[in-house]
C-alpha cells in the first residue's frame, strides 16, 4: 500500500550554480639528465545547490559515495538520482604535473584539496542530522609513471579535526609486456582495514603461465585469501589450475581489529576452455580479473 504522504507523481525542481576556474602555471626543469615540463595549478570549484524538502521522494538508490579527492568537484554529494544535496561551498585545490617536454606524457600527477562549507548541510539521508561541518577531510592523489612497465598510484584521506587518516590506498604494478604482471597494493581504513594485496601472472614458456594471489591482513595477523594457479593457453584452448585458501566472513567486534567468527576454506578449481565455444567446469577467468589487477585472457589467435 502507497503511503499517502509520499506523492503518487513526485517532482523537484532544483536550482544550481557552479563556478569551475583553473590556473596553468609551467615551466621547464632538469632532473638529472631527464628533461621535463612542471605545471602548478591551483583549482577552485564553487558549488551552490539550493535546498529543496524531498522527504515526498522515495529513496530507492540513493547513497552517500566514499569521500575522495574526486568528490570535491561533484556537483551532487549522493549517488543516484534520489536526492539532491542542498550546497553552498567551495573546493580550493592544487595539482602539479610532470610532463614529457616532446609528447605531453604525464610522468607525475601529484593533487590535494579540500572543501569549505558555507551554510549547514540540510538534505540527508535516511532522516539522520544535517551536517554542520565547516571543513571537510583532506584529500589527496598521486599518480606515477616511472617508466613504460612500472607505475604507481595512492589516495589519501587526512581527518584535520582528530588528526587521523581516515582512508589510504597505494599500489605498484609491473608490466612490462603482455600477460606479465606483478602487482603490490596496501589498503587502510580506520578502524577497519589494514591490508596487503600481492599478485602475479608471469609465463614460463610462451604457452604456460603461473599465477597468484597473497592477501593479508596486518592488525590481525592472519591470510585473507591466497591463490596459486597455472594456465596453459593456445590459439584454440586453455586449460586452467587454481587452489584457493580464503576466509569468507570476517566480523568486526566493538570497531577493534580482530577477526571475529571468519571460517578458513579451501578449494581447487579447474577450467577447460574452447575459445570462440564454450567452457567446462568452475568459472575461474572472473576470480583471477578479481583478484589480480590486469589480468585478462589470452585472445583467440
Amino acid at each position: 500500500r502507497q503511503d499517502s504522504a509520499i506523492s503518487s507523481n513526485p517532482s523537484r525542481t532544483t536550482p544550481f550554480a557552479s563556478l569551475d576556474s583553473t590556473v596553468y602555471f609551467e615551466r621547464n626543469i632538469s632532473i638529472g639528465s631527464a628533461r621535463y615540463t612542471h605545471t602548478l595549478e591551483p583549482r577552485l570549484f564553487y558549488l551552490y545547490v539550493q535546498g529543496k524538502n524531498q522527504d515526498d521522494i522515495p529513496l530507492f538508490d540513493a547513497s552517500q559515495p566514499t569521500f575522495s579527492y574526486r568528490e570535491l568537484f561533484k556537483e551532487n554529494r549522493f549517488n543516484g538520482a534520489d536526492r539532491m544535496g542542498d550546497a553552498n561551498q567551495a573546493a580550493l585545490a592544487l595539482t602539479t604535473r610532470l610532463l614529457d617536454p616532446d609528447t605531453g606524457a604525464e610522468k607525475l600527477r601529484a593533487s590535494v584539496g579540500e572543501l569549505f562549507y558555507f551554510a549547514n548541510r540540510n538534505v540527508t539521508l535516511n532522516n539522520s542530522q544535517p551536517l554542520t561541518d565547516s571543513t571537510s577531510d583532506i584529500a589527496g592523489e598521486l599518480e606515477i609513471a616511472l617508466s613504460r612497465s612500472w607505475t604507481g598510484k595512492a589516495d589519501l584521506v587526512w581527518n584535520r579535526r582528530d588528526t587521523v587518516t581516515e582512508r589510504a590506498n597505494a599500489r605498484v604494478q609491473y608490466h612490462p609486456g603482455f600477460r606479465k604482471i606483478a602487482n603490490l597494493s596496501y589498503r587502510y581504513i580506520n578502524g577497519s582495514q589494514n591490508q596487503i594485496d600481492a599478485s602475479i601472472l608471469w609465463p614460463l614458456t610462451p604457452s604456460w603461465q603461473v599465477l597468484g594471489r597473497w592477501y593479508y591482513d596486518i592488525s590481525d595477523s592472519q591470510k585473507l585469501e591466497t591463490l596459486a594457479g597455472l594456465e596453459y593457453d593456445s590459439c584454440c584452448w586453455g586449460i586452467r589450475f587454481v587452489t584457493r585458501d580464503f576466509v569468507d566472513t570476517v566480523n568486526r567486534n566493538n570497531n577493534k581489529s580482530k577477526i571475529g567468527d571468519s571460517k578458513s576454506n579451501r578449494i581447487f578449481m579447474v577450467q577447460v576452455v574452447f575459445k570462440g565455444l564454450t567452457s567446462f567446469g568452475s568459472n575461474i577467468e572472473t576470480l583471477l580479473q578479481n583478484g589480480i589487477l590486469g589480468y585478462s585472457e589470452r585472445p583467440t589467435e
